[in-house]
This record gives structure tokens, C-alpha cells and sequence, in this order.
């Protein structure tokens, strides 16, 4: 997601993207950010380095906001290492532009590459005019937010069958068996389809002990020629291992080439179906799909698997939920890709460098080499993400105690952060009050040589409800959307300095965004409890799923609840996480405000891919 997703008003102009891939391959259309006010009629195009247009089309179904997708009228072929240009054209401005993205490294998502900015050819570009014209100038290695749809197939759009049409037969399952070099995903299925082939195809994808992984039904087919079906969400595939795809017809007239797989196979990189061993083409017949295992003459039945090598973002996928649906219990979700939030993924995604806490040794793998006192242990019995949080604890003093965290310098950040950080804090339980310290308790501060910002909890003495983030000695407060602090909660904390502004969200809602100049370049970054003061009792905070990245990071898993199934049309209230984990979720339920029912559940990973709405009754 763009960090500035309205750039404002500006004439008509193309805005594009530099691209290459490491291997053979086909762009299937462009993809482009949208805000809200970027209005009117928008042309996706695609041209090789040297300006041919190579294929066209006109946005249709637009949302209002969010990744708009176009799909060409057909496949356009592009070589590897050969440079292309990916871009769209709008009338009125309000592009996203994300300034200095390019600068200093480009974007590498295997096997597309996106290259940092040059002199000779900068990313991104843009070209002014009231039509699409190929777009070769750059400003500030600005990232325009435009991508390509890419995928690779065994055989080519332009491939024919050798025999088209074998004639009737009983309905019948006929497949391929084949295998990836890389991870990815298999987003659909493709065939060959003769005139005769009439009646109703469905596409399937299993794995190579036949469990059913994908089915989808094909639908607007063509007289003939080869037909595709995507299905309803991307299936992730391991590098090396054995799959099959498949389709089902209930009439015959299927194309095969007999001997095709007799003595060699067929390699697309990274994509290859086996020859010269196993059996392959596959079929099996039956008035429904079943798992075509039996082969005929090494024959090939014409199906193939439309692959992307890239990371797709699959949606959360909620199976289940256990637990008293009632406020203040803890309700457990089971399902898939409910956790988005590795860190290893960070890079190429967000463009940026990333840091966390998750790992064996707090001090191997800490996000910046260490200045200052390092105060901080690894708990493995109090945790929100992974097997362990960082634990920052100040016994029982009567005067400050300084650096109780860990800091260090982090110069690929540079002007421009973002820190988030899940934590929990314990304090003294005094009857019925907490008592809070009365003065320092930094969560995120980040120090220039000539200014220094901040974030922490009010600190009067008394339980608070506002966060204070102090801006070169000014305190500028904000309400606490949760209302005054808990024990033993975990609170989701996002600092963000960009340009000229500082921006804070606490569980997942914006309390506050302020002008801030920073002058200088960051000399370090702190997190933890910082130059905290207490009076005689002790104060302990946990930290987890911490991040450092030049462009916001959001959270690892957000869920919530609603009394509409439909986002957004109604009342949506955040839920308090417990643990969270990719296939099981716990959390504590809150209701109050959402009337009597039907709840929706709804569970957002940190690539902002949701949920369908999961019916908790009553």
C-alpha cells in the first residue's frame, strides 16, 4: 500500500514502472493504487524499453479505492532480461507517489525486478499529455504504484494441439503432471478446446497423492481455441514437488497428442512437465472429477496451469471459531493466512529495510547494532507473536534509570521511519488504582544531533488514557481509543515520521498526526522503558512483533467484529488480540456497542488482504 495515496490535482499524465523478469513469461495486464479522487477514465499500458506499445486496454469495474486490476484482450509474451515499461494514464491527477522510493535500491520479487533509480533511466516515469503517450521522464524516484499481473504457462497462448479434436468419448477427467523450480502460486487452469468439446468444464488442481487442492467451473468460453478458469484464490505450490492439473468434460472431443511425453518432457522456467519416466498425461473416467492417475500412450491431453512465480497475497481464510460468544471471553479462530508478517517477505515487499525482535538471541539479531545500556530480556511466557516477547523490566527505584532499552543507528533509514511495536505493560496494583510512574516512560523515541521525538503513556502518577508524543520538548496528547490502560493488554503502538509530519496509531486507528520538522539525519532509535523514573515499585513491559522499515508496516493481524456483513456498512469494532499465529488466533471478545446480532468476523492480515465475513450467531 502507498504511504501518499493522493499526490493531488495535476493535468492529464502516464505514470509508469521499469520492469524485467529473470525468465520467460506473460504480462496479462496492469495493475494501478487508487484513491478515491482519482477519478474519470484510465488506460493501462505496456511498452518495451523502447517505447512500442505492446498491448492496451481500458479499466473497467473500478473500485473506489484500493489495487485496480485491467486483464488484455490476450497474453502479450515478454523475454527475460528485456526491459519493459508498465503504466496507466489519468485525466485529473491524484496518482499515489511515494517520493525517493527508487533512490537507492529497486524491487526484486522473483522473477520480476523493479531497478533503482538511474540517471540514464530513472524509475518511476511519467509523461504529460491528454492520451497515453510512453512515459520517460522521473522526478525524485518516485514510485507511482503501478504493477504488472505476470504469469508463466507450459505452453504458449499461440500453441496449437497437433490433433485438435480425438473424437467422442465417455466423460472423462484429463490432466498433466508438473512441477515448479520456485514457490508460488497456481492461480487457475488452462486447455485446449475443440469446437465439439461443448458442455461444462471444471478445472482442478491436486497434489501428487490426488487430494483435491482447487476446483473452479469455466465459464464465457470461446468456440475454441485454449480456455482459462482462475480460481477463487491463489493455491500456494513448494518448489520441487509434484502436482497435478486437470479439467473435466463430459463429452470426449478432447485434444490429444499421442507419444508427447514418451521420451522427454516439457520445461517452461520454472514450470516443467516430466517426460521419459512417470507416466504423464493423466486421465480417469467418471461422470464427475476424480484424480486422474491412468495414462494412455504418453499422451498429451492439452491442460495447463497458469503460475505465478511472485508472492501473491492470499486473504485469511477463518474455518472455525471456538468459545462463549460474549464480551471478555477468549474466542479462538482456526484457518489460514490469518498472519501476514514475516519478516523475511519485508523487503521486497515494503520496500525497505525491516527489523524485529522474533528470534533465538535478543542480542544476535537485535534491529540496530546497540548503544547505550541494553535492558532487555527474551520472555518466553508472556508472547503475542512467535515464541517470545522482549521484556523490559525497572525494579523498585527512587531515581531515574536511564536507557532501560535497546537503541542503536539504523542509516538506510535515513529522514523517513516508521516503528510498530505490540506492547503490554504490568504496574503495581494499589487497591483499586494502578499506580503509574510520574514521569518518564519512552516506548519509541528516535534521536537526530538536533531533535528528538518520542511516544509514551501519560505519566502523572495515575492510570492513563492518553498517549503523549513529545516533538523537540512540545508534548502533544492524544486520547487513548481503548480508554484508560489495562494490565496484561497488548496494545498495537505505530509511530510513522515522514516529511514534515508525525503520526501515531494505536490499535489499528489514527490518534494523531501532527507537523514535526527533524532536523538532521536519525542517530539512533530507542524502544523499551526509556529514562523511566518510578518511586519505589517496579515496572515491567513486553514488546512484540517490533518493526523498523522506511514505509509503514501494519499490523501483523487485525481482527474485528461487525454487525453488518458487509465491511465497512456498519459499526466495526477492533478486538483486543491474545495470540496470534498464521492457522490459530485467539482474542479477547468485545460486543458492546454492536447491538444484540447476527456478529461478523472479520480478520485482516498486514498486507491488507481480508477475510470473508464469518457468521459468530447468535
Amino acid at each position: 500500500m502507498p504511504d501518499t495515496t493522493d499526490a493531488g490535482p495535476d493535468s492529464a499524465l502516464e505514470v509508469g514502472v521499469r520492469f524485467s523478469s529473470d525468465v520467460n513469461g506473460y504480462i496479462t495486464g496492469i495493475r494501478f493504487y487508487k484513491e478515491a479522487t482519482n477519478t474519470g477514465t484510465h488506460v493501462g499500458n505496456l511498452w518495451r524499453a523502447d517505447g512500442t506499445r505492446l498491448a492496451t486496454g481500458t479499466f473497467t469495474n473500478e473500485t473506489a479505492t484500493g489495487w485496480q486490476q485491467l486483464n488484455f484482450s490476450a497474453p502479450v509474451p515478454i523475454t527475460a532480461g528485456a526491459g519493459y515499461v508498465a503504466s496507466y494514464h489519468t485525466d485529473n491527477g491524484h496518482y499515489s507517489c511515494d517520493q525517493h522510493y527508487f533512490e537507492t535500491e529497486g524491487v526484486d520479487t522473483y522473477p520480476l525486478h523493479a531497478p533503482a533509480n538511474q540517471a540514464s533511466a530513472p524509475n518511476g516515469v511519467y509523461a504529460y499529455g491528454s492520451s497515453s503517450t510512453f512515459p520517460t521522464t522521473g522526478f525524485n524516484s518516485s514510485n507511482y504504484w503501478v504493477d504488472v499481473v505476470f504469469s508463466t504457462n507450459l505452453w504458449s497462448p499461440t500453441t496449437v494441439p497437433g490433433v485438435i479434436d480425438s473424437g467422442p468419448d465417455d466423460p472423462v477427467e484429463l490432466g498433466v503432471r508438473f512441477s515448479s523450480t520456485t514457490g508460488g502460486y497456481v492461480t487457475g487452469v488452462r486447455f485446449y478446446k475443440a469446437t465439439a468439446n461443448t458442455g461444462t468444464h471444471v478445472g482442478n488442481l491436486w497434489n501428487g497423492s490426488g487430494q483435491l487442492l482447487a476446483s473452479a467451473t469455466f465459464s464465457n468460453e470461446t468456440e475454441s481455441g485454449w480456455q482459462e478458469v482462475q480460481f477463487a484464490s491463489p493455491v500456494a505450490i513448494t518448489a520441487d514437488t509434484p502436482y497435478v492439473v486437470s479439467y473435466h468434460t463430459s463429452v470426449g472431443h478432447y485434444s490429444d497428442d499421442q507419444y508427447y511425453f514418451e521420451s522427454s518432457g516439457v520445461d517452461a522456467a520454472p514450470l516443467n512437465a516430466p517426460g521419459g519416466g512417470p507416466p504423464n498425461g493423466l486421465f480417469a473416467y467418471g461422470s464427475s472429477s476424480t484424480f486422474p492417475a491412468s495414462s494412455w500412450h504418453s499422451s498429451n491431453y492439452w491442460v495447463d496451469v497458469v503460475f505465478s512465480p511472485r508472492s501473491a497475497t492470499p486473504s485469511p481464510s477463518i474455518s472455525g471459531v471456538s468459545g462463549t460468544v460474549s464480551t471478555g471471553q477468549i474466542l479462538t479462530i482456526t484457518g489460514s493466512n490469518l498472519v501476514q508478517d514475516n519478516k523475511v517477505d519485508w523487503h521486497s515487499f515494503f520496500h525497505g529495510t525491516a527489523y524485529s525482535f522474533e528470534g533465538s538471541d535478543f542480542f544476535s539479531d537485535r534491529y540496530v547494532s546497540g548503544t547505550g545500556d541494553p535492558g532487555a530480556t527474551y520472555d518466553t511466557s508472556v508472547k503475542l507473536l512467535g515464541n517470545q516477547s522482549a521484556k523490559f523490566y525497572i525494579p523498585s527505584a527512587t531515581t531515574c534509570v536511564p536507557n532501560v532499552g535497546n537503541g542503536g543507528s539504523a542509516p538506510l533509514i535515513r529522514n523517513t521511519y516508521f516503528m510498530r511495536g505490540y506492547v503490554r505493560y504490568s504496574v503495581p496494583v494499589d487497591g483499586d488504582k494502578k499506580t503509574w510512574p510520574d514521569n518518564h516512560l519512552k516506548l519509541f523515541g528516535a534521536q537526530t544531533n538536533a531533535s528528538l521525538a518520542y511516544i509514551q503513556p501519560a505519566t502523572d502518577g495515575t492510570v492513563p488514557s492518553y498517549w503523549v508524543a513529545t516533538l523537540n520538548g512540545n508534548g502533544t496528547w492524544a486520547a487513548n481509543p481503548g480508554g484508560t490502560f489495562q494490565n496484561d493488554r497488548w496494545y498495537l503502538v505505530e509511530v510513522e515520521q515522514s516529511a514534515d509530519t508525525y503520526t501515531v496509531w494505536v490499535d489499528n486507528q489514527q490518534i494523531l498526526s501532527v507537523p514535526f520538522t527533524q532536523t538532521g539525519s536519525p542517530m539512533y532509535y530507542e524502544l523499551g522503558i526509556i529514562n523511566a523514573c518510578v518511586s519505589n515499585y517496579p515496572v515491567t513491559a513486553w514488546i512484540d512483533g517490533f518493526t523498523l522499515s522506511r514505509f509503514r508496516i501494519h499490523p501483523a493481524s487485525t481482527i474485528e467484529i461487525s454487525d453488518n456483513p458487509t465491511y465497512g456498512a456498519g459499526t466495526v469494532k477492533y478486538q483486543e488480540p491474545v495470540y496470534l499465529s498464521d492457522g490459530s488466533v485467539q482474542f479477547k471478545a468485545d460486543f458492546t456497542g454492536l447491538g444484540s446480532g447476527p456478529y461478523y468476523l472479520f480478520v485482516t492480515n498486514n498486507r491488507l488482504a481480508r477475510s470473508s465475513a464469518y457468521n459468530l450467531g447468535p
